[in-house]
């Protein structure tokens, strides 16, 4: 089932049947709808449905602050080990899901978030990356050795997190991203322990191609390991093609092999075009012609 991602600004509330109408004249009336903020959802579903779309799945995404700021509930401090912190994000994400199961979406795309270390350290792996720096690998190391002493207690955060949340939304699926970062929470072993510890028809895993290309890029996990381990469990991927740190380019214009992805993609999983916000109608366009070219549209 094919879908496009439609990403919700503050700023830009006005003008989001627009970007849904462009969706429509590219073929796409199914959509991913993105969110970092807490907005009435219910009542933006019910505005798409009114237009001829239908919004298929709900993405709870990072504002970009929310990457440094660990003190503050977001919707990817699910994995805090301050309490506080992670039942608040909690709250929050259920007050945002509650009732959406009735307005006809059926999953919730989670980030699993980060864990609580300084904040610099991947700007400046996404500077060498762009810069074609040497310093890279060492960054990244750092970068490990960081979350390996942090992982023990954020990934029990997570769990709880997520076992909670099966519980106040009831009728939700609930997938887990992919990892931006190698400081993300659920790389392939605690993903592994994290879906073990679900019930798989409410919780599973949701595929990013430009973030896993990334993880392989600075050799993290290479992408084969995601899709060969929770392809069974994979409720959704997020198509997108990835150049050096920048994720979510159209389709074709970077490293992703979008053939060797296709074998892994259950014929009623949700396929998500998902390109940044900037990109025009010709870039959405070439990058949906793309993943028709290899099957996967």
């Amino acid at each position: 089932m094919k879908a496009i991602t439609v990403k919700v600004k503050p700023e830009e509330l006005g003008t989001l049947l627009s970007k849904v109408r462009t969706s429509q004249e590219l073929g796409f009336t199914n959509i991913d709808l993105a969110i970092s903020l807490k907005v009435d959802v219910s009542g933006i579903v019910r505005e798409i449905q009114a237009a001829g779309s239908k919004v298929q799945s709900l993405r709870l995404a990072a504002s970009p602050n929310d990457w440094k700021d660990t003190a503050t509930p977001s919707f990817i401090r699910l994995a805090s080990p301050n309490d506080r912190v992670r039942s608040s994000s909690v709250a929050l994400v259920t007050s945002v899901c509650q009732g959406l199961s009735r307005s006809g979406v059926a999953t919730v795309v989670l980030d699993g978030g980060v864990v609580d270390a300084p904040g610099a350290i991947w700007p400046a792996i996404e500077a060498s990356l762009e810069e074609g720096g040497d310093d890279t690998a060492k960054l990244v190391k750092q970068a490990l050795e960081l979350r390996a002493a942090l992982i023990d207690k954020a990934l029990p955060a997570l769990c709880r997190s997520i076992f909670e949340l099966t519980k106040a939304c009831e009728g939700l699926r609930f997938g887990i991203l992919t990892p931006l970062s190698p400081l993300g929470v659920c790389l392939p072993t605690e993903m592994e322990h994290l879906l073990s510890d679900a019930p798989p028809k409410a919780v599973g895993y949701w595929h990013s191609t430009s973030a896993a290309r990334c993880l392989e890029n600075l050799g993290v996990a290479n992408e084969e390991q995601w899709l060969d381990r929770f392809g069974p469990r994979m409720f959704g991927v997020y198509l997108s093609d990835s150049v050096g740190a920048q994720g979510e380019q159209a389709p074709g214009l970077g490293e992703v092999n979008f053939k060797r992805i296709k074998p892994y993609l259950a014929t009623n999983m949700a396929r998500v075009l998902t390109i940044d916000d900037d990109a025009s109608s010709s870039k959405l366009r070439f990058g949906a012609d793309h993943l028709c070219e290899v099957g996967i549209f």
